[in-house]
Parts: C-alpha cells; structure tokens; sequence
C-alpha cells in the first residue's frame, strides 16, 4: 500500500501534494477545474524529475573529480535508472489521465 509522505522524491507523495494545494477552480468537476489540478500535476511530475536530475548531476560530478569507487559508479546507475522509472512513470500518468479528460468532455 503507497503511503503520501512529504518526500519531494517520493512521486505520489508530491502528486499527491500538488492537486491537492492546486487553489485556482474548484475543487470537485466545477467549471475549469480539470485545467488546474491537470496543470498541477504536470509541475509535480516536472519538479520531482528536476529534483532527481540534480541529484543525478551531483553523484556525476563526484565521479568525474575522481570518485571512482564501485560505490560511486552505483550510485549515479541506480539515480539514472530511478529518473527513467519517474520520467516513463510520469509520462504515462499524464497520458492516462488526459485520456481520462478527454473521454470525460466528450460525455459532457
């Protein structure tokens, strides 16, 4: 079971996060609140995977001022292989539920 923590690396945490704070529109189907808490959720999606490519940037520069232990080498491919999940995790989730919106204005 996922648990929304206040991790800013912790993908529904910080989706979570952001619709809900999402203050323009209202909050359950009224007139232009889809737009919102849409847009909302892309700049969640977008930050957390900002975040994860400084982080990935940081473990980088270690590795190129000479920090080339097995451990620093690990590092920077679990931060890469964890910014591909989060990208793919993302686009999908933008995917999915701006098909979601779709199929929803084309019933109203």
């Amino acid at each position: 079971m996922s648990t929304i923590t206040n991790d800013p690396n912790n993908l529904l945490g910080f989706v979570g996060r952001a619709t809900v704070s999402s203050t323009s529109g209202t909050s359950r189907g009224g007139s232009g609140s889809g737009g919102d808490w849409f847009a909302a959720m892309a700049r969640a999606l977008g930050q957390n995977l900002d975040t994860q490519a400084a982080k990935i940037t940081d473990l980088s520069q270690v590795v190129g001022s000479g920090g080339d232990k097995p451990s620093d080498m690990v590092a920077v491919t679990t931060a890469a292989l964890e910014m591909q999940f989060k990208s793919n995790s993302a686009a999908g989730a933008i995917d999915a539920v701006g098909k979601g919106l779709e199929t929803t204005a084309r019933k109203g």
